[in-house]
Formats: structure tokens, sequence, C-alpha cells
């Protein structure tokens, strides 16, 4: 068995790559075809995300698009947009952002992620000094970039004057009540003047 190990991890190894490989080809062909034609190809499945391996793809973190360099790359993190008229009432919601392409969609929730994990650094960095410039930038740095998500979309709207960027995730209350439903939990939720 000792001598076998060496070949069974290189064949592990070699399809794993072939999975990111296929992954990667789907997403570029995806997203081009999307943008130049407006339409989604038809392509094969052949060893791409699917029903049977979704399991592999989220664990190994293939289907953020970063293969298994995204070790704090999440798939549960996800922006979500409101749109409210003058009178406070939802015009729309939106959780892709206009984005029809599986390459932005997932990349996407790359940057959710990566929102996420910005933030919770924040936080530490609060409590260690919550008056730094590097405190103050990285506040400004989340306000920003959430205002930036929705602002093209809430000048189109006409009726729109304001906007909600939220950064959701699922969270399990395992700990407390094994009967309780998942829920969702806000990371950030900020409000935006649309005009």
């Amino acid at each position: 068995m000792e001598k076998a190990k060496p070949y069974i991890i290189t064949i592990f190894f070699i399809v794993h790559l072939v999975l990111i490989f296929f992954q990667g080809i789907n997403t570029t062909v995806d997203n081009y075809w999307n943008f130049h034609y407006q339409s989604k190809p038809d392509l094969p499945k052949f060893l791409t995300q699917n029903e049977n391996n979704e399991w592999y793809y989220i664990l190994t973190g293939i289907n953020t698009g970063y293969g298994f360099y995204g070790i704090k790359t999440s798939s549960k993190k996800y922006f979500k947009i409101s749109y409210y008229d003058e009178n406070s009432n939802i015009i729309s919601t939106d959780r892709y952002f206009g984005l029809n392409s599986v390459n932005g969609i997932q990349r996407l929730g790359g940057y959710s992620s990566y929102m996420a994990n910005y933030i919770e650094g924040t936080k530490k960095l609060i409590k260690e000094d919550s008056l730094s410039d590097q405190v103050k930038f990285r506040r400004e740095y989340i306000t920003k970039s959430m205002k930036w998500l929705g602002k093209k979309k809430a000048y189109s709207i006409p009726n729109c004057s304001s906007y909600r960027v939220e950064l959701l995730t699922i969270v399990p209350d395992y700990y407390k009540d094994l009967n309780k439903k998942i829920q969702l939990y806000a990371l950030q939720s900020n409000l935006y003047h649309a005009k």
C-alpha cells in the first residue's frame, strides 16, 4: 500500500486539476458568448459542475472560480440590493446586479466572500484601535464599495430615491435549537440616496 500511495495522490491531483481546467473553460466561454451574443452557449457539460459532483466543487472552492486557492472564499455569502421609492416602498430587489453570465455571478460570489472577510478584519482592528487611520480607511472602503454596487442601476430607475445594499449569509442555529430553521443574517447593510 505504501508503494501505491504516491500514485493515488498523483491521480487525485490530476483529476482535481482537470476539473478546475474544464470549469475554467466553461466559465470563460460562457462569459465571452454572453457578452458578445447576449445568449447562453450550448456547451457540453463534460466534467463541469452538475448535481452529481456539486458537493466536490463547493468543498474545494472550484465553483468560486479560484479553484483550491480560494481557501477563505465561501459560497454562502451574497449581496442583495433593494430599490425604494420616496415612500420607502420597495420597487425591486436584485441578487445578481444585472449579471447573467456564470463567470460574472461566480466572481460576484467571490467578491461577497472577500467583503465578508474584509468586514470581519475591520471589526478586529476596531477592537484594537477604533480611531486609527487604517480603520477609517477600511470603513470608508466598505461604504463606498457597497454604494458603487447599486449606484448605476439606482440612477436608471426613475422613481428610485434610495437603495439598500446588504451582505447576507446563511446562519444555522445548531447550537441553540436543533429544530430551528436556517435564517438569513446581514453582515453589513447600508442605505444610500439614489439622487
